[in-house]
């Protein structure tokens, strides 16, 4: 029972330890992985905006582009059909183009579904949303540009607005490239072995949706990491738009390998460790059994088959070199004292009875001999008499 309590007591601490210690260090393991996974996926959303900047920095700086805006009065939309064919906008992931004058009026716009690749009409709200926005259409040297996510009739997009000058320096107008964020585009990053979702912030409505993800996302804190259950570990990061008002919640995916590795092991160590103890407790039990029960126990019969009348040529001596065998041989050197003792009162009582005996005959014999001797003392004293008499 000491052993098995003892053994209880190990196990406990070594369980509270691996627990403590071990699958702790496996969970800082796995959220330093979805930090890393979501950097990588701001990192590369960041990149597909410099590269989305990229191209609509290359259309801005066409002559066909220049000469368009500059004399749009002059010129049909054919003109510029050529510089946004659906083929460029399909290789340049482009949904709609806007071409603005210096006074933030449209005079071409054209719509593209990326999935289909057919051209789409461009409604008046998208129009009027951006002739209403003049920070976008307006820009007051050659060098100037925006770039980024921003909030649209149309939904979410990527946005890119820089100035036409046709890298001469005067700037005729304006032009604005837009990508919506849809799941074509979530695809398109998750072709880098990421798993990423983004979850577009449009209205109050999504904001309160998320708002308990969305609160805990601060400046210090940019990546905040939940853990629904044991089989997949979250990531979330929050990117504003252009206005600095929250825009994108790009959420990383990823299995807990690392943590299920670390329970597997855990769970392996407790099994080990339960094996381990059965095994000791076998060995321990046939141990003790050989060594002490079956000894103790042999020991005890060979004690309660002692005559007490007699412990001559008795012995229970067990051999060995421990303390069973010297507690055998003391009971054998207290059996040998006590058969002496047995022979001293045997004698002893032996001594008595002639004693005893003794002293009856002695007894028994005085007295007609102290009759004899009273009787021949007054014959004696007759004879004396009968002699003097006569």
């Amino acid at each position: 029972m000491l052993l098995s309590v003892s053994y209880l007591l190990i196990f406990v601490v070594l369980q509270f330890a691996s627990n403590s210690f071990l699958l702790r260090g496996m969970e800082e393991l796995e959220n330093t992985d979805i930090r890393e996974q979501t950097t990588e996926g701001l990192t590369f959303l960041n990149h597909k905006i410099r590269e989305f900047e990229e191209d609509t920095n290359r259309f801005s700086k066409y002559s066909y582009t220049y000469q368009f805006i500059r004399s749009n009065e002059l010129l049909s939309k054919e003109y510029i059909q050529d510089v946004f064919s659906d083929a460029a906008l399909s290789e340049a992931e482009i949904n709609y183009v806007f071409l603005f004058d210096l006074n933030g009026e449209a005079v071409f716009e054209k719509g593209f579904n990326l999935e289909g690749n057919t051209e789409v009409s461009v409604s008046e709200e998208m129009i009027n949303f951006f002739e209403m926005n003049s920070i976008l259409v307006v820009h007051q040297n050659h060098l100037s540009k925006l770039s980024g996510l921003l909030k649209t009739p149309v939904g979410l997009c990527i946005m890119s607005s820089q100035p036409v000058s046709a890298g001469i320096g005067t700037i005729v107008g304006t032009i604005i490239n837009c990508r919506i964020v849809d799941s074509q585009l979530t695809e398109t990053l998750e072709s880098s072995s990421l798993s990423i979702d983004f979850i577009p912030l449009i209205n109050d409505k999504d904001l309160f949706k998320y708002e308990g993800i969305v609160s805990q996302i601060t400046a210090e804190r940019p990546i905040f990491i939940r853990k629904y259950d044991q089989d997949a570990i979250f990531g979330f990061s929050l990117v504003n738009d252009l206005y600095g008002v929250p825009a994108l919640l790009l959420r990383t995916e990823t299995p807990r390998v690392i943590y299920q590795q670390g329970i597997e092991m855990v769970n392996y160590f407790v099994i080990t460790f339960i094996l381990i103890g059965i095994s000791i407790g076998m060995m321990a039990l046939l141990g003790l059994n050989r060594m002490v029960m079956m000894p103790l126990s042999k020991l005890s019969n060979d004690v309660a088959d002692i005559d007490p009348s007699t412990f001559t040529d008795i012995s229970v001596e067990i051999p060995g070199d421990d303390e069973i065998s010297n507690l055998s041989r003391d009971i054998d050197k207290m059996l040998e004292t006590l058969s002496e003792y047995q022979t001293r009162i045997k004698d002893s009582e032996r001594m008595v009875s002639i004693g005893a005996t003794a002293t009856m005959v002695g007894h028994d014999l005085r007295n007609p001999l102290q009759v004899v001797f009273m009787l021949t003392d007054l014959l004696q004293k007759k004879v004396n008499r009968l002699k003097q008499i006569g």
